[in-house]
């Protein structure tokens, strides 16, 4: 499986779930030199990509372009796939083509995240209505991106962003009733904490399907700053065959530059500790053996967190994360933390993660 790291070029949407904000070279850069293979590319328009200069820009530094995003259309023009006006439909169709075909000339798919929609909004369709129109432009968009020679993306939300597929089994269900053969799953790690009781099984039922995968903790921060079991998740994974990207698709706390390296740090570490407990321990099988590795994953976090964290800025330093949040942008981030300095918001997940350490083993005692 292969790193990558998200950035984003539109202005709007600063303070969302993405890592690097300040351009495609400096963000090209920065994942370069942490040893990242991939950036993930959240454009306003297709019209905003030079496909032939990210190219010559990821080339020269030994990157690729793992997807680009669709959610543009959303986050700007509120166009969605569901729209009750045939018209408004199309457009959303056409926006989502040509990031489709931008993406080809790089070498990557197309995400369809926040433009599949949802039903039963204001003089909205009905689930039966929306899920066809879903249906119909997947189908539509799958054999375009076919003809490409790319797959197309599909993501299931968690309910509070969609209420067409929010978990993965329905996802594959729902993708084998359709004609084109061509659009896989988009599995986010954040969105199935919510959603899946147990997200290795939901992996394993996305057998043949996931395409993509957005890992991330469990409050959509970079590894090991939440309290989601990683070890079973890429016992999963491997055990699927899935080869692709992890890609780090992260609220930028407590600012970029950290966040990307305690994610590559994490990514490491979860490979790592599968390989190691798939030639160490063969007979007890894979998915067994890697059971509480996700601890070991966070306690190493905590353990290294002087090399890899900055110096703490003082508590009244211009802190871009409450700025982008005065701007009314990002709701997802929880008001009372913001109203924190770095330092404090840092340590309070550093005693988050030690709390949940303690809970864990109080309940091995019964």
């Amino acid at each position: 499986m292969k790193s990558a790291i998200t950035v984003s070029l539109v202005p709007e949407a600063r303070g969302g779930p993405f890592v690097f904000w300040d351009g495609l070279e400096a963000a090209v850069a920065e994942a370069a030199r942490l040893g990242y293979d991939a950036i993930e590319i959240f454009p306003p328009a297709a019209a905003a990509l030079n496909p032939a200069e990210i190219k010559a820009l990821v080339a020269k530094r030994g990157l690729a372009v793992a997807a680009v995003g669709t959610g543009g259309g959303w986050v700007l023009h509120k166009l969605h796939l569901c729209l009750p006006d045939a018209a408004a439909r199309e457009r959303a169709k056409e926006f989502i083509r040509g990031i489709i075909d931008a993406a080809a000339k790089l070498g990557a798919p197309a995400i369809i995240g926040s433009m599949q929609g949802r039903w039963g909004d204001p003089a909205g369709a009905g689930r039966e209505q929306a899920v066809a129109w879903l249906a119909e432009a997947l189908n539509e968009l799958g054999e375009h991106a076919a003809g490409l020679g790319q797959t197309l993306l599909y993501e299931p939300l968690n309910r509070y962003e969609t209420n067409l597929f929010n978990r993965i089994a329905d996802t594959v269900a729902f993708l084998r009733s359709l004609k084109t053969r061509n659009v896989r799953i988009l599995a986010d790690l954040y969105h199935m904490n919510i959603e899946e009781a147990d997200l290795a099984v939901a992996i394993r039922a996305g057998r043949g399907f996931i395409g993509h995968v957005h890992f991330v903790d469990s409050n959509r921060l970079a590894v090991g700053m939440g309290h989601t079991d990683f070890a079973p998740i890429v016992a999963a994974l491997r055990e699927i065959g899935y080869a692709g990207y992890l890609s780090a698709e992260a609220v930028p706390m407590p600012e970029s530059d950290t966040c990307a390296r305690v994610q590559i740090v994490g990514i490491r570490r979860c490979l790592a500790e599968g390989e190691k407990a798939r030639a160490t321990a063969p007979s007890t099988g894979y998915a067994e053996s890697m059971k509480g590795s996700g601890d070991k994953t966070a306690n190493a976090l905590r353990e290294n967190a002087d090399e890899m964290l900055p110096p703490l800025a003082p508590a009244d330093a211009f802190d871009p994360v409450i700025e982008a949040y005065k701007k009314d942008v990002d709701r997802t981030l929880i008001r009372e933390n913001l109203k924190l300095p770095v330092a404090a918001r840092l340590e309070r997940m550093i005693r988050n993660v030690r709390a949940i350490d303690v809970l864990r083993r109080n309940q091995g005692r019964g």
